[in-house]
């Protein structure tokens, strides 16, 4: 009997505390839905970049461009551009100097254009004449030097449509001449475009959704390739016991590579018309009470019968021993009578 009651409760203890890990971990579906917070697509998405480029970042670009003709070239008020040495060790904010250069024809005081590359970029994207020769930046004595062999952290966020669209960071100047070009530097021929997409997050950070990119290294074997990623985006909504939490996306991917780009990292999106809801459903402590009541009542019951067919074996040994005794008694006593 003490065995038995030493495993109840043992067993009992054990199932209070599954119960209690029950309790505090809700229940989590995943389903397909139509009819969510996402039906609108006018709603502008955030998109969050964390990269570490092979390239300086004298000689990079970003532009974005999405099926509704939107256009955002030489995007750089919502990045981050850091210089980084071959150890990876952060130097400086690209541009960063004590002097502030003019941008001429574009922008106010409040803003520096202290590369001559960069200079050149707005112009052209501009569709206005570059006159490099009368620039400050543009002279040999202020020119910003960069190595060959520096890399470029690119850091920030950026604002997309919910439309099929795209964006990418290359190589050289975006022009819109013809069209949306790109041409490449004269003064810059290394470009094999080896990088890092330490994080690229669509929306807000939100665990248990998929960002499938996050950690991704490509290096490329020395030739001049572009990495094209296809994304396909999905909304997600959160709910907890029936209330509205958060939405945010996950998303997707397959990849390649190609020549017949400018060197650079291309992502083209789409959304999908279709959201996945996440419903969060915890335990109520009256369920919990419920439920370990109930258990602690079976262990109860379950361990009484066995307890009580013990008792009646040992009670029936006692009594199948008790007349073996009393047989063995009987042959001696007629012996002593004798």
């Amino acid at each position: 009997m003490y065995y038995i009651s030493q495993a109840m409760s043992f067993l009992s203890t054990f199932l209070i505390f599954a119960q209690i890990i029950l309790m505090v971990t809700p229940k989590i579906h995943r389903d397909l839905s139509t009819d969510h917070i996402y039906s609108l697509r006018t709603d502008l998405v955030n998109v969050s970049l964390n990269f570490l480029i092979n390239q300086p970042c004298e000689v990079l670009h970003l532009d974005i461009l999405d099926s509704i003709g939107h256009k955002q070239l030489l995007v750089n008020d919502t990045l981050k551009w850091r210089r980084v040495n071959q150890e990876k060790g952060f130097m400086e904010l690209y541009n960063k100097k004590k002097q502030c250069h003019s941008c001429y024809d574009f922008y106010d005081n409040r803003f520096c254009c202290n590369g001559c590359e960069k200079l050149k970029e707005i112009y052209h994207s501009n569709n206005k004449t570059a006159t490099p020769e009368n620039w400050t930046q543009c002279k040999p004595e202020n020119k910003q030097k960069f190595d060959p062999n520096e890399k470029c952290h690119v850091k920030g966020k950026i604002s997309v449509n919910r439309v099929p669209g795209s964006f990418h960071l290359a190589i050289g100047q975006s022009i819109e001449d013809y069209g949306h070009q790109h041409i490449l530097l004269d003064d810059y021929q290394t470009i094999t475009f080896d990088h890092d997409i330490i994080d690229l997050r669509f929306g807000a950070n939100i665990p248990m959704t998929s960002h499938p990119l996050r950690g991704t290294h490509i290096k490329s074997t020395g030739e001049p390739l572009a990495t094209e990623y296809n994304l396909i985006i999905t909304p997600i909504v959160f709910y907890a016991d029936g209330q509205y939490i958060e939405k945010g996306f996950e998303y997707v991917y397959f990849y390649s590579m190609t020549y017949h780009l400018v060197p650079g990292i291309y992502f083209y999106y789409s959304f999908t018309p279709y959201t996945i809801a996440v419903t969060w459903q915890s335990r109520s402590f009256r369920s919990f009470l419920i439920s370990t009541g109930g258990l602690l009542s079976g262990i109860y019951a379950i361990f009484s019968m066995v307890s009580t067919f013990l008792e009646k074996s040992d009670q029936k040994k006692k009594k199948v021993e008790t007349k073996a005794e009393a047989v063995a008694e009987k042959p001696e006593q007629k012996v002593a009578a004798n």
